[in-house]
């Protein structure tokens, strides 16, 4: 069985020791609002990116989502702000708007573009486990223990609307909950920060039309809300494995952006920055486990390994 948690985000240093630790590439250290005093290792892909819908809860390549190209970071999901810095976004103490600690730039030539000293290479930096209300040049620090859930309500609601889609289909409420309700939650409770979520009002039409398209329209909802709600919790690798039916499924190109500053315009390209090139959908017996069962045979992919 997967190991499922997810972190505690009000935790002022994150660290994957779970020890109280000020060095650490998940923390936010600013020495004088012009420097980002971490480490690129973690790189948010276009591809994610592009999985996160417009505020309204339709997807950005939907006719009735209102996506601007010219744009491309307004108006989307709440939880894509709390999830990822592009160009342009600020980091504020304790989210505030004024009181801002530091404001990305990955435009070309700028301070945080791709190619400089560990910067991302996607151009989008990790917003998730960060807490703004740490500094580590502050001259008083706020330290305290942070706790890692092996079930979250998250999981929960994911686990069971999938499970009840494949069951009884979107609507059905037999089982207590209907599929629906459990995605519902997800999109409409408050973001990491307060914002209201997709369909607060009441209204979320994209999730209403996927749900009487029936299961496998609204299967591919189901997914892509659990690409969003556990991204970069290593859930994704083991989703995509049980999902495929090919190792092509899984071997697609990541992609990265590069803005260009054009007078006062900004130009928007996507150029592929990665191929996922993986020889087996499956993970590879260890090698002495191998050696020591003549008949033990080596998974798909992995015929070397033995």
């Amino acid at each position: 069985m997967s190991s499922f948690y997810e972190t505690q985000l009000t935790a002022p240093n994150i660290t994957p020791s779970q020890q109280q630790n000020s060095q650490c590439p998940l923390e936010w250290t600013n020495k004088d609002g012009q420097t980002f005093c971490a480490w690129g290792v973690y790189w948010p892909t276009q591809d994610l990116v592009d999985a996160f819908p417009m505020a309204n809860g339709y997807p950005i390549d939907h006719p009735k989502s209102g996506y601007d190209p010219a744009h491309p970071y307004e108006g989307r999901d709440p939880r894509f702000y709390c999830n990822i810095f592009y160009n342009g976004s600020s980091i504020g103490r304790y989210g505030s708007a004024v009181d801002k600690m530091y404001t990305f730039d990955t435009t070309v030539g700028g301070k945080d573009a791709a190619g400089g000293t560990l910067t991302s290479n996607t151009n989008y930096y990790l917003r998730k486990f960060i807490y703004s209300g740490w500094n580590g040049f502050d001259e008083s620090l706020d330290k305290a223990s942070w706790a890692r859930h092996n079930v979250s309500w998250t999981l929960m609601c994911l686990v069971f609307a999938e499970a009840a889609n494949h069951f009884a289909g979107p609507l059905d409420a037999s089982l207590g909950l209907s599929a629906k309700d459990a995605i519902a939650y997800l999109r409409n409770r408050p973001a990491n920060d307060n914002k209201p979520g997709i369909g607060a009002s009441g209204q979320d039409p994209f999730l209403d039309e996927c749900a009487v398209s029936g299961e496998e329209e609204f299967d591919r909802l189901v997914r892509n809300e659990w690409r969003i709600a556990t991204c970069f919790q290593g859930i994704r690798f083991y989703n995509l494995r049980r999902w495929a039916k090919s190792v092509d499924e899984v071997n697609v190109p990541v992609h990265m952006v590069r803005i260009t500053k054009d007078g006062d315009q900004l130009i928007y390209e996507y150029p592929e920055v990665a191929q996922r090139s993986f020889p087996s959908l499956y993970l590879p017996l260890p090698y002495l486990e191998v050696r020591k069962c003549n008949n033990l045979v080596q998974n798909e992919g992995w015929s070397s390994w033995k």
